[in-house]
């Protein structure tokens, strides 16, 4: 399992990298729309559509890395502890789950009647299925995620049973 989470955890820093490749270009495209609106007075035609596709490869390429290091946002109502992260993990799945099965069958009906975009005509479908794919990514992490701090839970419940080892907690040496 933990093989598995380090190919994991791997997998997720390269599809992060790709990105911030796609950071990169979205950053250039903006640039390249301000300096055609200043200089030459005229925007390039798709700018916009360019940036908005781009926008949501960037998002949903940092999905699962953001997941892998714990670092999606969360709203501490209750006092945070083991069972309320395995709930809350849970329902993120279940809900990633759902996300990724309704992005995907969107990615297919757009590719069968060909959609895309107004102007350049890019095709949807790719980007929806990139949506799909970090949300699959995020649910995995959270699946390990879960039966780690399982794990973890049920280690410590062990070792509180077994009491203190001999020894420990006598003031004598």
């Amino acid at each position: 399992m933990e093989r598995f989470s380090g190919g994991l955890q791997k997998f997720c820093k390269i599809v992060a990298f790709i990105g911030a490749i796609f950071m990169l270009i979205m950053i250039l495209a903006t640039v390249v729309d301000v300096f055609c609106r200043k200089v030459i007075m005229s925007t390039y035609p798709g700018a916009t559509e360019i940036v908005s596709f781009l926008l949501t490869a960037v998002v949903y390429c940092g999905v699962g890395y953001c997941a892998m290091g714990r670092g999606m946002i969360t709203i501490d109502i209750f006092k945070p502890g083991k069972v309320l992260t395995v709930a809350n993990n849970i329902l993120c799945v279940l809900a990633g789950s759902a996300i990724v099965y309704a992005t995907t069958a969107q990615a297919v009906i757009s590719k069968s009647v060909g959609g895309s975009s107004l102007r350049l005509q890019i095709p949807k479908w790719p980007f929806m299925l990139i949506t799909a794919f970090g949300f699959l990514i995020m649910c995995v992490i959270l699946i390990l995620q879960t039966i780690e701090d399982l794990k973890k839970t049920g280690t410590d419940k062990s070792k509180a049973a077994s009491g203190p080892a001999s020894g420990e907690g006598e003031g004598g040496s």
